[in-house]
């Protein structure tokens, strides 16, 4: 499991986007989603990663919320294996959070699938993912509140299908193609 706040440097700030802004978020997943999954491909151009897929919107937390997986493939994308799950939610105008887990299953049948009953795993993920708690600062609270009002709504969409990956581009780092992106781990 990691956590990771995720923002941007200052000089690539976007004074007018507010991650607390429900369609600015989706966009802003849209662009992480690329960047840190959509560009890596196996040799004969298949993409390594597909998703977002099972994606579910949360209430459980004083923001808006969500979670979805990345499936890793195999180089002839017929397989998706090891999921990581992922949880998103916006903690300040600037930031956001990203709670991952990751299923790695490495016992296999014949068919490539899971030689054991993986729900256990699944349920102990979902049951930590249910659990997280977030208390914003008042600051937080006023700009969460000014800008779903201004959205006119505080949900994001109940349906996010998975992108087309691979993308294409030059990457100009390790995980972000967009200049100024940077992930920070706690």
């Amino acid at each position: 499991m990691s956590v990771n706040i995720v923002g941007r440097e200052k000089d690539h700030a976007l004074p007018d986007a507010s991650f607390f802004h429900p369609r600015a978020f989706e966009t802003l997943l849209t662009t992480y989603f690329n960047d840190r999954f959509g560009h890596r491909q196996w040799d004969n151009g298949v993409a390594r990663h597909w998703g977002p897929a099972e994606w579910q919107v949360h209430d459980h937390l004083p923001v808006f919320s969500a979670n979805c997986k990345i499936y890793n493939q195999n180089a002839n994308g017929s397989k998706s294996l090891s999921p990581r799950q992922l949880l998103f939610f916006p903690i300040t105008k600037e930031h956001f959070v990203e709670i991952s887990m990751r299923q790695d299953i490495y016992s296999l049948d014949e068919h490539l699938n899971p030689a054991f009953d993986t729900a256990p795993i699944q349920a102990l993920q979902d049951a930590i993912l249910n659990s997280v708690t977030l208390e914003l600062s008042p600051e937080a609270q006023a700009d969460y509140q000014q800008a779903t009002t201004e959205a006119g709504s505080a949900t994001l969409t109940r349906h996010f299908p998975p992108l087309r990956w691979p993308t294409t581009g030059e990457l100009s780092s390790h995980h972000s193609r967009i200049p100024g992106a940077a992930i920070q781990q706690s």
